[in-house]
């Protein structure tokens, strides 16, 4: 019955290891569809001098900027799944000691003595990316539209709440610690 139940586990482990690398490969990409994007509507905005335009940069950081955050989270539990519930149940299955460990690629990555220097490195780079780019397009707005701002206000207020709530996320899931 053991033998089973360790293949069982070990299937788990295989599609958990898949959806990792699908999830990562998303993730990533979303970098390059926002980087596209924000191109495309800055674009626009210089060819037809539609400074209303302005206003879909943050719409584009907040959508693509919470998707690679779904992402990048789901990655991380994935792992910590893996830690600490897969790798737990495979050692009592097996009979094995805790000197034996299973996985050791999710724990030695997370040892890098340079972890926590990337981790607040990415976390500022994401930070820059989906949220100081749509706050940088709202500044914009605001500084040339000076006139029509009170007409619109709103929507420049429920964007800037948006994207401090995207803030605030990226710094909760960003996993400094070591």
């Amino acid at each position: 019955m053991n033998q089973k139940q360790i293949e069982i586990h070990l299937h788990e482990y295989d599609k958990l290891a898949d959806e990792i690398v699908a999830r990562i490969g998303f993730r990533d990409n979303l970098l390059y569809v926002t980087l596209a994007a924000y191109g495309g509507v800055i674009a626009f905005i210089l060819e037809k001098s539609n400074y209303f335009s302005l206003l879909a940069l943050p719409l584009v950081s907040i959508i693509l900027g919470w998707a690679y955050l779904v992402n990048d989270t789901k990655v991380s539990a994935i792992g910590k799944y893996i830690r600490s519930n897969l790798e737990p149940k495979l050692k009592k299955l097996a009979g094995s000691n805790e000197e034996i460990a299973f996985f050791e690629w999710e724990w030695f990555h997370r040892n890098d003595k340079h972890r926590v220097r990337r981790k607040i490195e990415q976390c500022l780079i994401d930070i820059v990316v989906f949220v100081g780019s749509g706050a940088g397009s709202l500044v914009a707005f605001s500084m040339l539209t000076q006139n029509q701002l009170p007409h619109v206000c709103w929507i420049v207020f429920v964007e800037a709440a948006l994207l401090a709530g995207l803030f605030f996320e990226i710094i909760i899931y960003a996993e400094i610690k070591k």
